[in-house]
C-alpha cells in the first residue's frame, strides 16, 4: 500500500464520518471506501457486503451501520476540525476540574491551547502563568463527557503534582492519592484502598483539595509510580494502583 492510497482512504474516511455526523451520508463514498479497503486486502464482512450489494438493496439504515463498521475497521480517529463538539466537551470538563484545584491555586486560570507541533492537532491544558503540562488531549479522550472529565482530570493532576511536588488530590481518610475513574457512568476521584469514591470530579471536599499533601518523591517516574498491592495484579487505565506516598 503506497502513501497515495493511504491518503485516499483517510480522505474517504473523513467524508464518510462527516456524512454520518451530519446525516447526509453518500452511498458512493461508502462504496468507494469499501473498494479501496478490498484492494488493500481487507475482507471484513462489512467490506464484502458493501461491495457485493447495490446501495438501494442495502437501505439507508443498514448503510449507516456498514459505514460505521468500515470506519471502526480502519481505526479512523477524527481530529478536532472534524469533531469540534469533542473540543467543547473538553472545555466543559476543564471548567469542572478547575473547581477541584488546591487552595493555593485559587484564582488560577486553566484553558486549552493547541499544540502547534502535533499532527493531527491536539490540545494541552495551560495553567496560570503559561505553565503547560502533559501529552496532548485528543478527540479519543472526549467520546463523551465522562471520558473527557477523566482525561482532563488526569492531565491537570499530573501538572499540579509536577509544579507543586505534592500528591494531589488526597483521600481524607487514607491519605493516599486519588485517581479519576468512571464509576457507574460518572467521573469520580477514587481512592484505591477499598476502593471507594471520594467525590465526583468537580466536587472534591476541602480535605481532599488541601495543599499539605505528602511530598511526591524524586523524579517524575517516582511521583507517578503506582504501588502494587499484595494481590500482584495491575490494570488498564482507570484501574491503576495507588500512588506510593511517604
Amino acid at each position: 500500500m503506497d502513501w497515495t492510497a493511504l491518503e485516499a482512504i483517510d480522505q474517504l474516511c473523513a467524508r464518510v464520518y462527516i456524512g454520518l455526523r451530519d446525516d447526509r451520508l453518500r452511498s458512493d463514498d461508502v462504496v468507494e471506501l469499501a473498494c479501496l479497503l478490498l484492494d488493500w486486502g481487507r475482507y471484513e464482512p462489512a467490506v464484502e457486503e458493501v461491495v457485493a450489494r447495490r446501495p438501494e438493496e442495502i437501505g439507508p439504515q443498514r448503510l449507516r451501520e456498514l459505514a460505521e463498521q468500515l470506519l471502526e475497521g480502519t481505526a479512523f480517529l477524527p481530529d478536532f476540525r472534524l469533531a469540534p463538539e469533542r473540543l467543547v466537551l473538553l472545555e466543559q470538563a476543564l471548567a469542572t476540574v478547575a473547581a477541584d484545584l488546591p487552595p493555593s491555586w485559587s484564582g488560577s486560570t486553566a484553558r486549552l491551547v493547541p499544540m502547534s507541533d502535533s499532527s493531527p492537532l491536539d490540545y494541552k491544558v495551560e495553567l496560570t502563568g503559561g505553565r503547560m503540562h502533559g501529552n496532548g488531549l485528543r478527540t479519543v479522550d472526549a467520546e463523551d463527557l465522562t471520558s473527557a472529565l477523566i482525561a482532563v482530570a488526569d492531565h491537570v493532576q499530573e501538572g499540579v503534582m509536577e509544579f507543586d511536588w505534592r500528591v494531589w488530590p488526597v483521600c481524607p481518610v487514607h491519605h493516599l492519592g486519588l485517581h479519576p475513574v468512571a464509576d457507574g457512568g460518572t467521573a469520580v476521584w477514587q481512592c484505591r484502598l477499598g476502593p471507594h469514591a471520594v467525590a465526583a470530579v468537580g466536587s472534591l471536599p476541602p480535605a481532599a483539595r488541601h495543599d499539605d499533601g505528602p511530598r511526591a518523591r524524586g523524579g517524575r517516574e517516582d511521583r507517578h509510580a503506582r504501588r502494587r498491592p499484595s494481590s500482584g495484579t495491575g490494570g488498564q487505565r482507570g484501574q491503576s494502583l495507588p500512588t506510593p506516598l511517604e
